[in-house]
């Protein structure tokens, strides 16, 4: 079975076949658990609305209210607004570009213009936070170069690197993992960090940078799945969905991608009380994002882990 992806750069398009990595073999049972979606509480998701009007709306208000200067401080946050640029659906989308965004930061660096004079940082040249936005769109594009240069080995298990050395487990070709990747789309694998993210990502197509490496990871080298499943199910479901930096993070974060770090594994109960050790994110998304129903996927929730 294949999928057909498409890479648009300036001046060409490239159209790579790449097999798919298994959630149609996938027996999901999301119709046993239902969701209750938020409906005010815009804390819990991203409200936004698309265009270039809006798009270019959200860019000024992020360096009017400081966000783009303390973004380096507040980025690996997970509930909220402003922890993040939320820039990625619009930039997805085409709505805005990378080069709009650089614009009106060396405008607000160079003190250019009125737009966000008497912030801190203003016309005092770039700083930590606007650095770190800029490094953040720098790795949106090395991606696309990454997917130019390796075309359809983005979607191969062994990745860029065509890495043979771990042993992968399949859904399609052992029963126990099905029932573990159906627990994992579910969000009822037992990790509370796990689950409010996977739970998020479904009732509001979007979720966190570090919980999407924390996902990742989690998938990839906690449970030894397929990773592919998870950037499958991330691109039918996420509003920024982005063809290389989808696949690209995913590989990279499944230890197959550029990363010079080896064995790279994030600790999803560590980076809890590392990142949120008063907030109480988990409980927060799990008990007012999502009401389980389903006799047994509340009871695994609570008392069974799917995972090491």
């Amino acid at each position: 079975m294949y999928c057909i992806g498409l890479i648009l750069f300036d001046s060409f398009t490239i159209k790579i076949r790449r097999p798919c990595a298994g959630i149609c073999f996938v027996l999901l049972r999301v119709n046993e658990t239902t969701y209750t979606r938020p409906s005010t509480d815009k804390n819990l998701s991203d409200p936004f609305h698309g265009g270039e009007s809006t798009g270019n709306d959200r860019i000024r208000h992020l360096i009017t209210s400081s966000n783009m200067t303390t973004y380096k401080d507040t980025r690996n946050g997970t509930l909220g607004l402003n922890f993040s640029t939320k820039l990625s659906a619009w930039l997805a989308l085409g709505c805005i570009t990378a080069r709009q965004v650089h614009e009106y930061l060396l405008a607000f660096e160079d003190g250019k213009t009125d737009l966000g004079k008497g912030v801190h940082g203003y016309g005092k040249g770039e700083n930590k936070g606007t650095a770190a936005v800029r490094f953040e769109l720098l790795w949106r594009d090395y991606f696309r170069l990454t997917t130019r240069k390796f075309g359809p080995r983005l979607f191969r298990i062994g990745g860029f690197k065509n890495d043979t050395s771990t042993t992968w487990k399949y859904p399609q070709k052992d029963g126990e993992t099905q029932k573990k990747v159906t627990r994992f789309l579910e969000g009822t694998t037992g990790t509370g960090f796990i689950d409010a993210s996977m739970r998020e990502l479904f009732l509001t197509g979007y979720t966190s940078n570090r919980l999407r490496q924390n996902v990742a990871s989690f998938l990839a080298k906690h449970l030894g799945i397929d990773w592919r499943i998870g950037a499958e199910w991330y691109e039918s479901l996420l509003c920024d969905y982005d063809l290389s930096s989808n696949w690209g993070n995913w590989q990279y974060n499944a230890g197959v991608g550029n990363d010079p770090r080896e064995a790279r594994v994030f600790n999803p109960v560590k980076q809890v009380w590392h990142n949120f050790p008063t907030k109480g994110m988990c409980i927060l998304i799990l008990s007012r994002h999502t009401t389980t129903t389903h006799k047994e996927s509340t009871s695994r929730t609570g008392s069974k882990n799917c995972g090491p």
